[in-house]
């Protein structure tokens, strides 16, 4: 059997994702060595072993709402992605800052996301629209030592009929 709609933009996304190839910032920063698609983002998403940078998928609920054409869904997805690179400077001292810094650090890993996103909004032909709400970089949700940690929550709209899987 066909996985669902859902599954598949999820899929897609990660798929997209794992295709980013850093070529120092004239398109993206970082490549990532994994992308993964777990329940949550937690320490163990972060192992140096995996690589120095790392995309962690973090599905939410579908909601869907008829069409008034009948025989139509359009459904929602809330997807949040935390993502890592590796960040260890010799010092974070204020007045003589590492070059880049770790907002900078942070800043080219969310956009890096952003662009890919941005660039296949419809996923594959599978979504309407893809559009990323939020970005954290706040250092009191993303502080992580030998890490520097961003977060996205990202909204795709797609619809498929009822004979959709």
């Amino acid at each position: 059997m066909a996985e669902s709609i859902h599954e598949q933009v999820v899929a897609a996304i990660k798929t997209s994702l794992a295709a980013i190839v850093a070529d120092g910032g004239s398109t993206y920063w970082y490549t990532p060595s994994a992308v993964v698609r777990y329940g949550g983002f937690s320490m163990e998403c972060l192992s140096e072993t995996k690589g120095s940078t790392i995309i962690v998928l973090i599905p939410g609920e579908e909601e869907r709402v008829p069409f008034a054409m009948g025989g139509r869904w359009q459904a929602r997805c809330m997807l949040d992605i935390a993502a890592a690179t590796q960040f260890a400077p010799v010092t974070e001292d204020p007045f003589n800052p590492p070059s880049p810094d770790r907002w900078q650090v942070q800043n080219r890993l969310a956009r890096d996301i952003e662009k890919k996103l941005l660039a296949g909004a419809t996923v594959g032909g599978l979504a309407i629209d893809t559009e990323v709400q939020v970005v954290d970089r706040d250092p009191e949700d993303t502080y992580v030592e030998r890490w520097a940690v961003v977060f996205l929550r990202v909204l795709v709209i797609y619809e498929y009929t009822e004979t959709a899987p």
